[in-house]
């Protein structure tokens, strides 16, 4: 796949079909993967034909970029601080942006698959786009960290590698809940208190990291 990728916006009166072509690619890329999404059966589950798909999108890889954005979008949006926190002690804030994230990713389970099996394929223009879109805030987190690590209340911390632990135990217990609930007694399957669960073991293995260091 070339590192070209051109987002197109349409003015027109069918672009309810058009999210609909975008949820059954979503769908599509995070089963099969790139390589492996078929734009016959995307048209085929959406209802519409290869002219109709194709005057939305040019090719697979534009309506691939397509989704990854909306996918980076999503992303983004769920390690930014929420509204309203910027009073809110250190820690309280690091613990929103955990449940903030695992809210999502346990919401959309595409997601945590696109992340994890399709971001090799991104290319270098929805790469720099998602740089520019949180870069700024992850500078605001290294300062925050920076001065709790100077107070003495944290250790010192890499801010954007903190965000991508955050992030891959989270992902993780998203992709392999479903599958640990199956063994799990039938007392005990509930996936929301697995999930409560699973939530609560990162919330500390982070604060373990940010004070101790410890692993």
């Amino acid at each position: 796949m070339s590192y070209f990728c051109t987002r197109f916006h349409f003015n027109n009166p069918m672009k309810n079909k058009k999210e609909e072509i975008l949820q059954a690619a979503e769908e599509e890329f995070a089963r099969n993967g790139y390589e492996g999404a078929n734009i016959s059966r995307i048209a085929k589950r959406v209802g519409v034909t290869h002219v109709l798909l194709y005057y939305h999108f040019r090719n697979k890889e534009n309506l691939f970029c397509e989704v990854l954005q909306r996918k980076i979008d999503e992303f983004i949006l769920s390690v930014l601080p929420p509204e309203g926190t910027e009073n809110l002690h250190f820690m309280e804030n690091i613990d929103l942006l955990i449940t903030q994230n695992f809210n999502m990713m346990a919401q959309n389970a595409m997601l945590a698959r696109l992340l994890v099996n399709e971001t090799g394929q991104m290319p270098e223009s929805l790469r720099d786009i998602a740089h520019k879109q949180y870069g700024e805030y992850l500078m605001r987190l290294q300062r925050a960290l920076d001065r709790e690590a100077e107070a003495g209340n944290i250790v010192p911390t890499n801010a954007e590698r903190l965000i991508l632990t955050i992030c891959s135990l989270n992902i993780m217990a998203v992709l392999v809940m479903p599958a640990i609930g199956n063994l799990l007694p039938e007392q005990e399957q509930d996936l929301q208190q697995v999930q409560q669960r699973r939530l609560e073991d990162n919330i500390r293995y982070i604060h373990s990291l940010l004070t101790t260091g410890v692993k």
